[in-house]
């Protein structure tokens, strides 16, 4: 079982885990009313431009998407809080709930809620996304309906901590063997497709810079999306995609980063 797969200290920065869906009739207002409803578990909210659609389609980098947002649009919302992991983004067809690690401040909790562990990414889902439809259903606005999924693990490895120069992600990761031949960092963006039983999974690799420091960093993530099949339950899809990141990820590392980054089976 991969759930019972394990690195301790894993260069993961954050997990999403959402849904697209249909079926209701949102409004501007209801962000309030759904702010009220948390009960003040999530005590601040920022508005930011709508999710695209694309983020839930498995053929399109959405790192290249550029949205035009008119302003009469209804906006994506925040909810967080400073002394949470977990954000809830909410747009009018879209329910996400991401884990942050915030500069080391927190400690992934696993995907499913263990014992003497954490509440897991999967739990908060589950329960924030259960509380969502009721809400809806109690102002009368209709019933979500998932239209597709979205699973998305992404690590930081940052230059000075996992690396000095771009050939050093090789002790990493496998599937970068032949990094010798980049000569810079803007040379490596890169992004693996696979299709693994019946699900769409994409590996990309960016470089970037921490906005806290500025140090430069690489982004590699890990994403399984696409559209919800009419007999697969949510549980059953997220729990299959969660399996898909993990034997990927642990069979495309090093042993030598499976060391270093305390992989365990228990």
């Amino acid at each position: 079982m991969t759930e019972m797969l394990h690195f301790e200290h894993a260069p993961l920065d954050e997990v999403v885990c959402g849904v697209r869906f249909g079926g209701i009739q949102w409004t501007d207002i209801h962000f309030g009313l759904f702010y009220a409803e948390l009960n003040g578990r999530y005590r601040q909210t920022r508005r930011r431009p709508p999710i695209h659609p694309s983020l839930f389609d498995p053929t399109v980098s959405v790192e290249l998407q550029v949205t035009l947002v008119n302003e009469l649009d209804l906006p994506l919302l925040w909810y967080e809080s400073d002394d949470s992991p977990f954000l809830l983004q909410v747009q009018a067809d879209a329910f996400l709930v991401n884990w942050r690690r915030q500069s080391g401040k927190f400690v992934y909790p696993h995907f499913r809620t263990r014992h003497e562990g954490g509440e897991g990414i999967w739990d908060r889902f589950v329960a924030v996304w259960g509380r969502f439809r009721v809400f809806c259903g109690e102002q009368q606005i209709g019933t979500p309906e998932t239209l597709a999924c979205h699973l998305a693990y992404i690590n930081h490895l940052v230059q000075g901590e996992t690396w000095n120069d771009p050939v050093d992600l090789v002790h990493w990761f496998q599937f970068l063997a032949g990094l010798k031949s980049f000569e810079s960092l803007a040379s490596l963006n890169l992004s693996f497709r696979y299709q693994v039983e019946g699900l769409s999974l994409r590996i990309n690799v960016r470089p970037a810079v921490r906005i806290s420091d500025q140090k430069k960093l690489f982004i590699i993530e890990y994403i399984v999306n696409g559209k919800l099949p009419a007999e697969t339950t949510l549980e059953t899809w997220f729990d299959k995609a969660h399996e898909v990141i993990v034997q990927h990820f642990v069979a495309q590392t090093t042993e030598e980063a499976h060391q270093q980054w305390g992989l365990s089976h228990g």
